[in-house]
């Protein structure tokens, strides 16, 4: 499967006494892009973390997981995000995926669980909530979480006159 890159930013974090508060745009994508004025801002309610608790506790049943995610949508897609994925949906063609690549500049965010989030994007006429609404589980999804370098890459060179040596586990 062919995947198309969506490019979405979610920066700006602060936390205060109603929750957690950020911005979240998308970058670039085919169908096109927001600029930074233009970012959505979002408010992660305490409740979601409450949730997260009982997720890692274990003690979440189907409806639970269910409503994680839908909660996880809501502030990862919020309404013009949304669209803009919607709008990339439609225009990906029966053999290509959308490879949502998540650029998340505050740590706060980084540690929530995205791969939960709850979406039906392609079949919104579904009744049923299968596991297909989970990005992470749908195969016409791909969720990537893409690290935000604050310089450019600096060069890789060996010490001494042996051969640069890399180990990498995955």
């Amino acid at each position: 499967m062919r995947f198309v890159n969506l490019d979405l930013e979610l920066f700006g974090y602060e936390k205060a006494a109603d929750g957690e508060h950020f911005r979240a745009r998308v970058v670039d994508s085919p169908e096109g892009r927001q600029k930074q004025d233009a970012a959505e801002s979002v408010v992660l309610r305490p409740e979601l973390r409450e949730q997260l608790a009982r997720l890692e506790r274990r003690k979440l049943d189907w409806a639970g997981l269910v409503a994680l995610g839908e909660t996880l949508a809501a502030v990862l897609l919020p309404p013009q995000v949304r669209e803009l994925v919607k709008l990339n949906v439609r225009g990906l063609k029966d053999d290509a995926g959308l490879r949502i690549r998540l650029m998340i500049d505050p740590f706060p965010l980084t540690d929530l669980p995205w791969e939960y989030t709850y979406a039906l994007l392609f079949d919104a006429n579904s009744p049923q909530k299968t596991a297909d609404g989970f990005l992470g589980l749908n195969r016409r999804f791909s969720l990537v979480r893409y690290e935000v370098l604050p310089q450019a890459d600096g060069t890789l060179d060996p010490v001494g006159t042996s051969p640069l040596r890399l180990v990498a586990l995955l």
